[in-house]
């Protein structure tokens, strides 16, 4: 089979055809093989003996011998190969055996440590186990301990307020005990209170089961909390109503008296007096249409003659009435004047200004299409605002004759006060100051 796989035509020479091998018993029973030549028949062992020529027989046994020698060699050669690697392979073997045992040795020894690592842990639990069961033990000791001490401390603290010794304690004996125990008084309507929130059976006094000084005192905290609270919002409620009647006592000195001089001499009534020609004076073109209208009822031409005068004065001093107009608000600042005097001065420079407004509500008449209507409102516009604004000068000047700020003017009044006083007080201003006094 191996000379089948490797034929050795190659060892002969080129003109010599390399014979097959066949094998041949050697001495000690070695199956051999031998060379037979391509072409030879088949033949069994009478034959390969006798029916051969002996040139024929020596050249194929010298062949044969070639073969065979190089067939032991490479087969030497193979085996010693074989033989290496056999080694090699056993060697390896050898050594993976090695490798497991030692896997194995130390698989044995990880399961030893793991087993080991359960047991210490277990070992542990157990020991925390018994360790906190130990402490719920010394816990519910001293809970019972602490239980006991405060049963017997309360006992205590009752028969301290249990005067009479009835087992029970009232509100008188309450404000006693507190006093004896707490060192500060305990007024009746707060111990009444402390008494009717631990009464449960509502006999009207406290038993050893409803008496606990811890709750006791925490009520009587609360309690003194709600009345510090009540007493705050009835000190809040009465700085409110004093400050209430303080703004309107304030409101009313505003209202009637003026601040700085009160001077109400000659001096100062005829000065109050003298403003209000201003107002009078400028207004006086207002009254033309009435006196017309007078003077074509009654036929007398006086009242048209005195309002025509004022208008002629006015025409022929350019810038006469401002001029007057600054002069009074620059008297009604000077505070060393008396105060009715500065009143009407103000008053009455707040009255000339306002003569502007029938003015223009009767130019404004010009814009009705139809001229007779217009006419007639305009008429009727300038005449009203003149009544108006004479009545007013009128009752300023008998007021201010007899001493009395004319302070009925609706809000021209109002602003003239403002204009020398500031503005009306209010509450917010006075918490203001109050704080700012703080």
């Amino acid at each position: 089979m191996i000379a089948e796989q490797a034929p050795l035509g190659f060892l002969v020479a080129p003109s010599v055809q390399m014979p097959a091998l066949r094998g041949h018993t050697l001495g000690s029973g070695v199956q051999t093989p031998r060379l037979v030549a391509k072409n030879d028949p088949p033949m069994n062992s009478s034959v390969a003996t006798m029916g051969t020529s002996m040139p024929q027989r020596k050249s194929s046994v010298a062949g044969n011998a070639v073969a065979l020698f190089v067939y032991a060699a490479l087969a030497a050669r193979r085996g010693r190969k074989s033989v290496r690697t056999g080694r090699s392979l056993h060697a390896m073997g050898k050594q993976e055996r090695k490798n497991t045992r030692a896997g194995g040795r130390l698989h044995a020894l990880a399961q030893q440590e793991v087993a080991s690592v359960k047991t210490d842990k277990e070992k542990q639990a157990e020991e925390l186990r018994l360790q906190a069961a130990s402490l719920r033990e010394s816990i519910a000791e001293l809970e019972a301990e602490q239980a006991e001490a405060e049963k017997n401390e309360q006992l205590k603290l009752f028969k301290t307020f249990d005067m009479d010794g009835s087992g029970s304690i009232s509100v008188e004996e309450l404000q006693h005990g507190w006093k004896e125990v707490i060192g500060k008084a305990l007024d009746p309507s707060m111990a009444d209170s402390l008494v009717k929130e631990f009464d449960a059976n509502k006999n009207g006094y406290l038993e050893f089961e409803e008496f606990d000084m811890h709750r006791l005192q925490a009520s009587f905290d609360k309690l003194l909390v709600h009345r510090d609270i009540a007493e705050l919002a009835r000190k809040k409620a009465e700085e409110k109503r004093i400050a209430e009647e303080e703004i309107q006592q304030k409101i009313k000195e505003y209202n009637e008296t003026l601040p700085g001089n009160d001077d109400t001499g000659i001096i100062a009534r005829l000065g109050s007096i003298a403003a209000y020609c201003l107002p009078i004076w400028d207004c006086a073109r207002l009254g033309l249409p009435l006196a017309l209208m007078v003077q074509l009822l009654s036929g007398s031409s006086d009242f048209l003659q005195s309002l025509d005068f004022f208008v002629t004065t006015s025409d022929a001093i350019p810038f006469g009435s401002l001029i007057v107009y600054i002069f009074l608000q620059w008297l009604s600042d000077r505070e060393e004047l008396p105060a009715l005097t500065r009143y009407n001065l103000k008053q009455a420079a707040l009255l000339d200004i306002a003569i502007a407004v029938p003015a223009i509500l009767a130019d404004a008449s010009g814009l009705i299409p139809d001229q007779t209507v217009g006419s007639q409102i305009w008429c009727v516009l300038h005449s009203i605002g003149f009544l108006v604004l004479v009545s007013c000068c009128a009752y300023s000047m008998v007021s201010s004759a007899l001493g009395i700020a004319p302070r009925a003017i609706p809000v021209i009044s109002a602003n003239a006060v403002e204009g020398i006083a500031g503005k009306p007080p209010s509450l917010e201003d006075i918490e203001k100051d109050s704080e700012s006094s703080a």
